[in-house]
């Protein structure tokens, strides 16, 4: 996805600076570069992350210290917070000669001034077997996407390389798993080097007693030769019995630095000079992916921080003087090792000291570092608004979640605190059964309240204003609402089959669709008999795809061609039914998901419309991004901000269905003003409110990564 965005359009774009990756090094750049802006440049951000994780924390999220929201930087917020472009992609080569990067499934981007920090990956290539039977440490986003799952089954386990992470994630999982794998045997192969060797004999040795404390072998003074799938061959003619090992060796550069133009050294680290300058001068670098010609530094987290602002200081002076800035690091760092026990040693200029000041230091700075980042508010009004919005809306408030209640109330703003203390007065609540109904007495004074705490819940509610009060029930997406003629469903259904069907004649039209649509499809066989119609009935969905486009009969066709000449390998590109101009996609997101990609793949260049039932079962905003280039009837504004919000609970539907909720908030005071006619933008929509009529909302089409 692209998101665009410029403070002032009249501002012309002199310069255009690209960031390939979301490293350390690169988080904190954008956060100086957005301080003072450079007028006339624009800065986009290219990943293939959208959660790129703190390295200082993956232990902690391993061992469950921290959650995955608390330990990873959300760069598509981060980029819409600080007014940058934003492209979800993987970068598969760059060119200074032509001062191009390529991505993979998207066209290429051009660029004035390029900056790259895309992380390391771990060294398969020493290890026979490795990279068929091992975990890789590198990427450290890889690690912590699919770790757990990966070894939540496993009982014995192997760590490959005897370095800091190897201790801490070690020490990690044996935390994690302490009660319920009484069986879990984790074994650190150090290599010849030994355990942490270019630490002190104080840091080796308090590891040392932290692992055989923890129940963790450690095996030195010798190499692993090769890796099979149940077990480790070393040097020494021993082997080691896994279910799994975890590589945690020296790492490299990613392979695709190859095929580019950017000069490497012999391990394929990029090399800069102390201004962070490639062998061309307007192409920069920082992280783990370079070495300096003039500095020997570790590949430690602690100097891709470091790089952060210096490097937005070179980069800055070569945009406004095409001169850059040198920058000389200071050797000598603090490296914390956690031991998963209370302690944490710390160590700089071969001086060590491990205590539980040092953990609650340690914690206090990785919290403080990610926050800046992630924009986090007050932890303490953040757990008070959770526990009202919880508690108000389904079940009476217990003794404990009162006395919370009343603690923290008084650090709220006045108007929140003001609704909570009616609410809590005038609210009568019923623990709902598993629909989660509820009742509220209500009366024109809170009602408004009443809305927001809905609004607040999480769930999707259908309203009903009567005599009696507020009637609220699960059921809101497909019922009329309260001064609309048609629901939103109904209205966004009726532009998109206008904008579909319109003009167009027989075979020219395909709909694909679930079988939880079928009503739905019986009144377009009805309207538009002229269109095709391919229902999903299996979970082959590459045959399903295949066959609605007639991708068999071209592949039979090349078949037959290559038959007459089987010396002669033909490049085949599958030809789709000619006839065919759009495709109206009505699924569910569990179908969608898997048909989406392989149709895309067949008309990458074709209009694909969807309806919004499609988004509906998406759990993770940022798996809209998986819909790039399909037409919703939703403007760009709105996808953006569905994609900006946190699902604490529920689904997508929920976030329309609080939209909807909003809608009707701002019809109602609008009512109760007397304004007879009124023009609201929402979030949703905008509304054209009528007091004596129906209200229209007016909606839009727009594609997912439209600029």
């Amino acid at each position: 996805m692209i998101l665009k965005m410029i403070e002032n359009e009249d501002i012309p774009i002199t310069n255009d600076l690209v960031l390939v990756g979301g490293g350390h090094s690169h988080i904190i750049l954008m956060m100086e570069l957005s301080k003072k802006p450079i007028q006339g440049n624009r800065i986009t951000l290219v990943s293939n992350e959208i959660d790129t994780p703190y390295s200082g924390m993956i232990p902690g999220f391993i061992e469950g210290v921290y959650s995955w929201r608390e330990s990873h930087i959300d760069l598509y917020k981060l980029s819409l917070r600080l007014n940058i472009r934003f492209i979800h992609s993987k970068v598969i080569n760059i060119s200074s000669a032509n001062k191009e990067i390529y991505l993979k499934d998207r066209p290429s981007i051009k660029f004035d001034v390029l900056s790259v920090d895309s992380g390391i990956e771990s060294n398969y290539k020493k290890i026979k077997g490795a990279e068929k039977f091992c975990i890789p440490v590198k990427p450290i986003s890889g690690l912590a996407n699919n770790f757990l799952n990966k070894i939540k089954d496993l009982n014995d386990i192997a760590f490959i390389g005897g370095g800091a992470g190897a201790v801490e994630l070690a020490l990690a999982i044996r935390k994690r798993y302490i009660r319920d794998k009484s069986n879990l045997k984790i074994s650190i192969i150090t290599g010849i080097n030994g355990l942490l060797s270019s630490f002190s004999n104080h840091t080796r040795q308090t590891s040392k007693n932290a692992l055989k404390e923890a129940g963790i072998s450690i095996i030195e003074n010798t190499e692993v030769l090769e890796v099979k799938k149940n077990k480790i061959i070393m040097s020494d003619n021993n082997t080691l019995k896994i279910d799994k090992c975890i590589l945690s060796t020296n790492a490299m550069a990613p392979n695709w630095l190859k095929s580019s133009d950017i000069k490497l050294n012999a391990n394929g680290f990029i090399i800069v000079n102390s201004a962070f300058q490639t062998n061309s001068e307007f192409i920069f670098a920082a992280g783990d992916i370079v070495d300096f010609d003039n500095q020997n530094l570790h590949k430690a987290g602690v100097f891709a921080v470091r790089s952060g602002k210096p490097l937005a200081k070179s980069i800055k002076s070569y945009i406004i003087t095409k001169s850059g800035k040198k920058y000389s690091f200071r050797k000598n760092y603090l490296a914390l090792i956690g031991l998963s026990n209370g302690y944490t040693i710390g160590t700089k200029y071969n001086f060590s000291y491990s205590s539980k000041l040092n953990s609650i230091f340690k914690k206090y700075i990785d919290q403080k570092f990610i926050n800046k980042f992630n924009n986090k508010s007050s932890i303490k009004t953040e757990y008070i608004l959770n526990i009202i919005d919880k508690t108000l809306s389904y079940y009476s408030l217990d003794k404990e979640e009162l006395d919370i209640i009343n603690k923290y109330l008084p650090l709220l703003e006045k108007d929140i605190q003001s609704n909570v203390k009616t609410a809590l007065k005038q609210v009568e609540i019923f623990k709902g059964s598993k629909s989660y109904k509820s009742i509220f007495n209500t009366n024109e004074k809170n009602k408004d309240i009443l809305i927001k705490l809905s609004l607040n819940s999480g769930y999707p509610f259908n309203l009903e204003f009567n005599d009696s009060g507020i009637f609220i029930d699960d059921n809101l997406i497909d019922s009329v609402h309260y001064g609309f003629c048609n629901s939103y469903s109904q209205d966004q259904r009726s532009l998109i089959e206008k904008v579909v069907f319109d003009g167009f004649q027989e075979d020219e039209i395909l709909v694909i669709y679930g079988k939880n649509f079928e009503s739905y499809i019986s009144y377009l066989r009805l309207n538009f008999p002229f269109a095709s119609f391919a229902e999903i009935t299996s979970s082959n969905y590459d045959e399903f795809v295949t066959e609605v486009l007639n991708i068999q009969e071209s592949k039979g066709r090349k078949n037959a061609i290559q038959a007459l000449d089987k010396d002669t390998n033909l490049v085949f590109l599958p030809r789709k039914n000619q006839n065919l101009r759009k495709i109206f996609i009505i699924l569910d997101y569990r179908d969608a998901k898997a048909v989406v990609p392989i149709l895309k793949n067949y008309v990458l260049d074709f209009p694909i419309y969807a309806t919004n039932d499609l988004l509906y079962g998406i759990t993770d905003p940022k798996k809209i991004l998986d819909f790039e280039g399909l037409f919703f009837p939703l403007d760009s504004k709105t996808i953006s901000l569905f994609m900006s919000q946190d699902l604490k609970t529920g689904t997508l539907k929920d976030e329309f269905n609080k939209s909807i909720l909003k809608d009707m908030l701002f019809q109602q005071k609008l009512n109760d003003a007397g304004i007879k006619k009124s023009y609201i933008k929402t979030a949703l929509s905008d509304i054209e409110f009528d007091l004596n009529s129906c209200n229209e909302r007016i909606v839009s089409i727009s594609p997912v990564g439209n600029s």
